[in-house]
Parts: structure tokens; sequence; C-alpha cells
């Protein structure tokens, strides 16, 4: 049995909406659905460390917690496969 694992690291989410950070990790979320519905592989579990947010503020972990749980979804995976390093 394999296991198969996503790493992401240092994303340094800010709160305000921009443009390029949507493009980029809306692209992440749309490739990890892709792979499991064309592949049918998704990983088993994520990792995602180092500054996740910007600056540690409030807002910016309700960016974060968006995008993880946006990204569980496409992995087809629930919260308790996902690992987060502050």
């Amino acid at each position: 049995m394999s296991v198969t694992w996503l790493h992401i690291s240092d994303l340094h989410l800010k709160a305000d909406e921009s443009h390029d950070r949507n493009v980029v990790l809306g692209a992440l979320v749309k490739s990890v659905r892709g792979y499991r519905e064309r592949e049918k592989r998704a990983p088993d579990m994520i990792f995602a460390t180092g500054d996740i947010a910007h600056s540690g503020q409030p807002k910016e972990y309700e960016v974060a917690t968006l995008f993880f749980d946006q990204l569980l979804a496409a992995a087809g995976l629930g919260r308790s496969h996902l690992y987060v390093g502050l």
C-alpha cells in the first residue's frame, strides 16, 4: 500500500481580496479535483507548513480555512486528513 500526500508551504495569506491569490489557489484546487476525477487518485493527506497567514490576523486564518476546506473537498478528504504547522 502506498500513501500519497500533498505538501504546501509558505502561503502568507492576507485578508484582502487578491486576484493573484485567488488565481493561484483556485488553480491548485482545480488541479487536485481534476486529478482525482480523471486519474482516480488523490492525496491521502495534505500537509500545510510554515507561514500560513501573512501577519497572524484572525481574518487571514478565515481565508486559510476557506481555502483548506475547498482543497480538502477537491481531494475528497475530511479535515482529519489536513495537518497544519503554523
